[in-house]
């Protein structure tokens, strides 16, 4: 374990942001003396396809962006009796990260449109045409302070930077260059918290808007973009399976609070609290390793569709040092027919085995030909499938 530990620091960086197919989840979060206990998650959107960054518009409804007939539209569900409708239909393009603006009944959301147009729109049920908000900013996320001061991370060529723009004056100013996506409230203050990212492993700071001034609460847990603020001013944030938290004034350090169970719940990544902080929402997806092990039945039952179907059309497979062994799904078809033809005796069996967000890592025996070595294996799935596989023998 202390081998594959070690090579798992060195594929890290590469393990972050991707996902398979991401489902929304809300749940009932409960205090409990000093204790926070989070009960049983229900998926919502329960969608094949994109379903993603979920923001409450009040604490009875809940915002996310869903795919529906090939493009991503604004979804608003209702928590008491779980059901859902679409707040937008775009022809020409998709909207993502919806919010609702403060002090009206009005959404913001970010439209991309088919011919690459991105820009940041305001929703009105009484009106039927969207309206521009910032006309000459690609804006990547954004977050409402009041009414009519917004906080955008904007795309640039270097990355995004952090601006702040008051509607009521027209102005806008820069807080810094080169920040995250992750744009939250800080409970019971007047500031915001942001993700730096003038260092490589992520700070995330508090920001307060009408000043300018920021300060340090802490880094990121293991480079993760994504948290939240619960009312008690706990800061919370996920990885894998597992949450995990820190009271700026109460710990040192992030501390684990839960873990998901089972296979349901992986990859978490966005993250939203109600008001009243009774309620949290998550972006969570299918542990990979689901995939990885349809890919092991059919590798041992020498199945060659079985075993092209984990793979993703433009997958790679890449052996000792990163040697790119087959590129796309027609070179590994090809590559493991004949191997398939020449071995009889296939089988895969798992000595040890790790799975960090989107990354399944395996130290196996393979038996091939009546030889029996040692190998291990580094899968990485997007969408579902395999994206990638790098594998190479024990010497």
């Amino acid at each position: 374990m202390k081998k594959l530990l070690a090579i798992l620091l060195c594929y890290l960086p590469l393990a972050l942001y991707c996902q398979t197919n991401p489902e929304v989840y809300l749940m009932d979060i409960k205090k409990v003396g000093d204790s926070v206990v989070f009960l049983s998650p229900i998926n919502i959107s329960n969608n094949e396809g994109y379903d993603n960054q979920p923001s409450f518009f009040d604490n009875e409804h809940l915002l996310f962006s869903s795919t529906k007939e090939g493009q991503t539209d604004i979804k608003k569900y209702e928590i008491k009796n779980g059901k859902s409708s679409w707040l937008s239909d775009t022809q020409n393009g998709s909207e993502y990260s919806p919010f609702r603006i403060l002090g009206t009944d009005d959404i913001s959301a970010i439209r991309l449109d088919k011919n690459g147009t991105q820009l940041l729109y305001r929703y009105s049920l009484s009106k039927t045409e969207p309206e521009i908000l910032l006309k000459d900013l690609k804006v990547g996320y954004h977050l409402w302070f009041n009414p009519h001061i917004l906080i955008t991370s904007v795309l640039t060529e270097k990355g995004m930077d952090l601006l702040v723009t008051n509607f009521k004056d027209n102005s806008n100013y820069t807080v810094q260059k080169n920040v995250g996506r992750s744009l939250q409230r800080i409970p019971n203050t007047n500031l915001i918290s942001y993700i730096s990212k003038e260092d490589p492993l992520g700070i995330i700071k508090s920001l307060d808007p009408i000043t300018g001034a920021t300060k340090e609460i802490i880094r990121t847990y293991l480079m993760k973009d994504d948290v939240c603020w619960l009312s008690d001013g706990s800061l919370f944030t996920g990885f894998g399976n597992k949450l995990f938290s820190y009271h700026p004034k109460k710990d040192k350090d992030w501390k684990l609070v839960h873990i998901f169970e089972g296979t349901e719940i992986n990859i978490i990544s966005r993250l939203a609290v109600n008001s009243n902080g009774t309620q949290l929402a998550m972006v969570a997806d299918i542990s990979p390793e689901i995939v990885v092990q349809k890919l092991i039945e059919a590798f041992n039952s020498r199945d060659v569709n079985g075993f092209l179907d984990t793979f993703s059309e433009d997958a790679n497979v890449y052996g000792y040092g990163g040697l790119l062994l087959y590129e796309g799904k027609e070179m590994i078809k090809n590559g493991f027919t004949s191997y398939f033809d020449a071995t009889p005796d296939l089988n895969y069996s798992i000595i040890e085995k790790m799975v960090l967000d989107n990354k399944v890592y395996h130290e196996a025996l393979i038996i091939a030909n009546e030889e029996t070595v040692e190998t291990t294996y580094f899968y990485t799935v997007v969408n579902g499938k395999i994206a990638s596989l790098t594998y190479y023998v024990e010497p």
